[in-house]
């Protein structure tokens, strides 16, 4: 209201003036707008301190994995690669640990603040808030109801550290794509915990850490997308946002699940029958599409 007052005492005192810089204003928004419409101007898409500490470490007595910690308007999950949670012996699944620690970052410039909570797997499968696939690389696990903006953790959770405020990446239609909505060349950004990487302090192993590169094809028999990007153990149950050039926001495609490996074999010369296969990151890696996270959230709802 304040801002039409003042536009209508200058146009009362001075309409000569109010009408050249009206044409001015109109010109420049035309201006504008032909420059946006032409791509010489894009909107603005950078990774948010919100959509980054979405991504959590998942830590067991087996090791380190990365999750991401999605809502809708009832409930919230925790998402990351099955391997992170369960081996497989025999065709038969086994939880790696009983109890899973999933550490929350509240701000990517102080490693202190954290929300740590401690989650029973067991508990959590009995009471059916702990789905998974068999011949999927995804897991959810249901871990908290909303009720006007607050949230009610299942009795499996149990909280070690922080208050109840906790970062999570809304579930709405338009902050995901399927996998048929994703396109080859897209630029992407994964996030995650790469604890093997590095030696000595080069980086903070334990708060997220970024890495782009772009969606290199889709794998129509076994459904999952390749990216080309490199990722390392602890990247497993990362999320992959998408900067699809035509959507203003990231948009999560999926969660990591392997690095695609590079196989050099050696034949020894003097004894026939005699190799070796050596294995190394391609830089190429796997993802299973968003598309089988919403059917693992809908089995819970």
């Amino acid at each position: 209201m304040k801002i039409f007052y003042t536009v209508w005492l200058f146009d009362k005192h001075f309409k000569h003036i109010h009408i050249m810089k009206t044409s001015l204003l109109i010109l420049i928004n035309v201006l504008f707008f032909y420059a946006f419409a032409s791509g010489q101007i894009q909107p603005t898409k950078r990774p948010t301190e919100e959509i980054i500490n979405s991504a959590v470490l998942l830590k067991h007595s087996a090791g380190t994995g990365s999750g991401i910690i999605i809502s809708n308007d009832t409930a919230l999950y925790l998402v990351t690669a099955r391997h992170v949670l369960l081996k497989e012996i025999n065709k038969n699944h086994q939880f790696k640990d009983s109890n899973i620690e999933v550490t929350s970052f509240q701000s990517n410039s102080d490693s202190n603040m954290v929300f740590i909570m401690k989650i029973n797997l067991i508990k959590a499968l009995e009471a059916q808030n702990l789905r998974f696939y068999t011949d999927k690389d995804l897991v959810s696990i249901k871990i908290g109801t909303l009720k006007k903006d607050v949230i009610f953790y299942k009795p499996f959770v149990s909280i070690l550290k922080g208050n109840n405020a906790l970062n999570t990446y809304p579930l709405k239609e338009e902050n995901y794509l399927l996998m048929k909505q994703t396109k080859i060349l897209t630029d992407i950004i994964i996030v995650g915990f790469p604890t093997s990487l590095g030696y000595g302090n080069q980086f903070d192993f334990f708060t997220p850490i970024t890495r782009k590169g772009s969606i290199a094809g889709k794998n129509l028999t076994k459904k999952t997308i390749v990216l080309d990007c490199p990722v390392f153990p602890g990247n497993s149950g990362g999320p992959v946002f998408a900067l699809d050039s035509t959507s203003p926001i990231l948009q999560i495609i999926g969660i990591v699940t392997e690095f695609i490996p590079l196989a050099d074999t050696w034949q020894s010369s003097q004894f026939e029958g005699l190799s070796h296969v050596f294995l190394e990151n391609s830089g190429y890696a796997v993802v299973e599409p968003w598309d089988y996270v919403m059917s693992l959230i809908k089995l819970m709802n």
